[in-house]
Formats: structure tokens, C-alpha cells, sequence
């Protein structure tokens, strides 16, 4: 089994490139620096999100701009510190 605090394997996710998260409406906007490796690794929607743009196939224009905004993460319920949910998402990656 590999050991998680393995410095080898943390190493390589903070050499990847960071790309801004904005969390939240106008008015109320948290930006947050990420490594691409973690969010990618982590979680389905940014590893979709974040693929590099190809000719040939149609994705997420995040891809290309290395930004994702998101305006709520709890839909609906007009939550107004999402940035600190994100925070403590963050938290819980690095």
C-alpha cells in the first residue's frame, strides 16, 4: 500500500500550473488559486472542465482560460459564503 505523506507522490501536484476558481455572484466574487493536479485528480468536474481544447472535440471553454467560476455550490439555496465551503474543499485536497 502506498503511504499517502510519501514525499514523491505530493511533490508533483504543486509542480503543476494553478488556474483561478471564482467563487460566488458579482458583488461577492472569492478567487482562489488551485494546482490543476489536484483538482483534476480529485474530482470529475474538474478534470472534465479543465481539459486542454482540441479542434476536434467540443470542451469546456475552462479548458482554454484556465479559470472556472462558479456562482453557487449549494443550487438553489441562495448560500452566501460558498467561498467558505470551497475553502474547506481546498483544505481537505492539499
Amino acid at each position: 500500500m502506498e503511504d499517502p505523506f510519501d514525499p514523491d507522490l505530493i511533490r508533483p501536484s504543486f509542480w503543476s500550473e494553478q488556474i483561478e476558481v471564482v467563487i460566488g455572484r458579482a458583488g461577492s466574487k472569492h478567487t482562489f488559486l488551485v494546482h490543476t493536479s489536484i483538482l483534476k485528480k480529485y474530482t470529475d468536474y474538474f478534470h472534465n472542465a479543465l481539459r486542454a481544447q482540441r479542434s476536434d472535440r467540443a470542451d469546456w471553454v475552462e479548458g482554454a482560460t484556465k479559470r472556472v467560476e462558479i456562482e453557487e455550490l449549494l443550487h438553489g439555496t441562495d448560500y452566501p459564503n460558498d467561498h467558505e465551503i470551497f475553502s474547506v474543499f481546498l483544505w481537505a485536497l492539499y
